[in-house]
């Protein structure tokens, strides 16, 4: 076999596993966990997990509610305070980077705890019997409330 034919062989070859590998990557998705399917959030799944009759139904909507409003707010507020603090960037003010970074903090702290009063008031609708499913519902929380896993670059 000469020279030139292996070369034409083997450029072939490689012109072929390029096609290939981009092939794959461009069809390839990336896996991400399961997330929030609907535009309902967690709530059926919660509803069902927990065996919610119609009446504790409407009670927890309510709940929802009131809780969706004050996190709202509080987001309103974080994204305010965040905006602030990144308009420093070109200014040297240590004092109110500081105050900015700890307002964020002290923001962030209202919203968890705000989460976990929602769950204790979750706790407070169910039944007698509905609290060995509310039980097992808690190990799931920080799976189904955590952001979605991003691609490492």
């Amino acid at each position: 076999m000469s020279k030139t034919r292996l070369l034409s062989i083997l450029v072939i070859a490689l012109i072929a596993l390029n096609i290939i590998l981009i092939v794959v990557f461009v069809m390839k998705k990336p896996h991400q966990p399961p997330h929030h399917r609907n535009h309902e959030g967690p709530k059926n799944l919660i509803i069902n997990k927990l065996h919610f009759d119609d009446s504790q139904i409407s009670a927890y909507e309510s709940l929802i509610k009131v809780h969706k409003t004050k996190v709202e707010s509080k987001d309103i507020d974080l994204r305010k305070a965040k905006n602030e603090l990144y308009s420093l960037l070109s200014k040297n003010d240590s004092n109110k980077i500081d105050s900015l970074v700890s307002n964020i903090n002290n923001v962030q702290k209202d919203i968890e705890e705000l989460h976990f009063n929602h769950f204790l008031d979750i706790k407070n609708i169910c039944k007698e019997n509905q609290l060995i499913y509310y039980e097992d519902l808690t190990h799931e929380l920080a799976r189904l409330f955590s952001p979605p896993h991003r691609l490492k670059k």
